[in-house]
């Protein structure tokens, strides 16, 4: 199974369980995904799937350091579930 196929899964499975948390990470991951694949015009390799997973992951992660200088608790932890 590969990554994508792993994330229509979850996907399916967050709606099922009403996770919105996940439901909505898993959005903003496909539509990520989309971008990319129109970007290089070619289905995805795992190896895109990662780094393109890795650049979301750097992004959330400064946005994680400017909230905590913020003093938004609040968005620091809805960050760090969609990380997790």
């Amino acid at each position: 199974m590969t990554i994508l196929e792993q994330l229509d899964q979850d996907f399916k499975e967050a709606m099922k369980a009403k996770d919105e948390v996940k439901i909505s990470t898993l959005r903003l991951v496909r539509t990520a995904l989309k971008n990319k694949q129109i970007e290089v015009q070619h289905v995805l390799t795992n190896d895109e799937v990662v780094s393109v997973l890795k650049t979301m992951i750097k992004q959330y992660q400064d946005a994680i350091s400017d909230f905590t200088n913020a003093g938004r608790q609040d968005l620091v932890e809805r960050q760090q579930k969609e990380i997790d």
